[in-house]
């Protein structure tokens, strides 16, 4: 269609999106380097000054996009999506039984990382993609998740307050 603007990039859509303050001092670390080798394994370590709810979205090279955690692991090691004031989590984590391994598609890709200090569920929007598997509708997914994360949370004394919530964002490379 003539005139039509085309859809933004997986990774321009995430960052418009979920880019936001950083409050809680997020910090996203790639272990042993943001730079990996393909078929290297990999952690990434998410650090929060503030307890609350984690996110990790993937954005690989090809532009797939991939709900990192919560996920099905940490959900059945009880994890759940929490992170504490001070205690990194480690995806994956020593207990889940397996590696993070660097997968093609070679090349640039980015990790973000959002920690909600109020209750807002996602849970019903991942779906069967806890597996590490691509989300199906990654623009519904990312807009819908921005809707949540700017919604409101009431107060005890009846006031409402935006919600609170931090982000990071972390670049990342796999080379053959």
């Amino acid at each position: 269609v003539e005139g039509a603007v085309p859809d933004p990039a997986p990774e321009a859509l995430a960052e418009s999106v979920l880019g936001h303050a950083n409050a809680a001092e997020v910090r996203l670390e790639v272990l042993p380097s943001p730079r990996v080798r393909l078929g290297e394994a990999v952690t990434f370590r998410v650090h929060s000054a503030r307890p609350g709810h984690l996110l990790i979205v993937d954005v690989a090279a090809d532009e797939t996009v991939t709900q990192l955690f919560p996920n099905e692991y940490s959900e059945k090691f009880g994890a759940g999506a929490r992170i504490a004031a001070g205690h990194p989590v480690d995806l994956p984590s020593p207990y889940y039984g397996f590696k993070i391994r660097a997968t093609e598609p070679v090349g640039p890709g980015v990790v973000f990382a959002v920690v909600t200090e109020d209750p807002v569920s996602l849970d019903d929007l991942a779906g069967p993609d806890r597996g590490f598997k691509p989300v199906a509708d990654a623009p519904r997914w990312l807009l819908e998740i921005a809707k949540r994360m700017r919604g409101t949370v009431e107060e005890a004394d009846g006031r409402t307050r935006a919600t609170l919530w931090s982000y990071a964002r972390l670049d990342y490379e796999i080379v053959r």
